[in-house]
């Protein structure tokens, strides 16, 4: 089966494996917001079945890092930005985030915080 309505990334399964290949051609696979949040929602979504997941790039290329598009980015603007508003509208059906709130949910929360914080998310107001 093949997995469609992500833009960043090509998702099969064969059995128990998930292969997820990083689809940014025009871009080297550089890691944007986009990515990072259809990763997170395939992740979560993920069939309970599936044991093993492989990562792969492109034939080119695997990945180069981070888009520094993005750096510049969230250099000049450094309020947070939530992860499920990068979503595509199918994937936000479970999303809070509402104008106002620094967070949309405390999936989103944590995956914006310092994995080496060892803080709780903050909390949804």
């Amino acid at each position: 089966m093949i997995e469609t309505g992500y833009h960043t990334l090509r998702v099969r399964h064969e059995d128990n494996i998930c292969f997820v290949q990083l689809y940014r051609p025009e871009a080297n696979n550089t890691i944007d917001d986009r990515l990072v949040a259809e990763l997170a929602d395939l992740l979560e979504r993920l069939d309970e079945r599936v044991t093993v997941l492989v990562l792969e790039g492109l034939p080119q290329v695997f990945c180069f890092g981070m888009d520094f598009a993005l750096v510049r980015k969230l250099a000049k603007d450094p309020r947070p930005v939530p992860a499920c508003s990068t979503r595509p509208p199918s994937m936000t059906s479970g999303c809070a985030w509402r104008p106002g709130r620094s967070w949309c949910c405390p999936t989103c929360a944590a995956r914006s915080m310092p994995a080496a914080s060892g803080s709780s998310p903050p909390a949804i107001s």
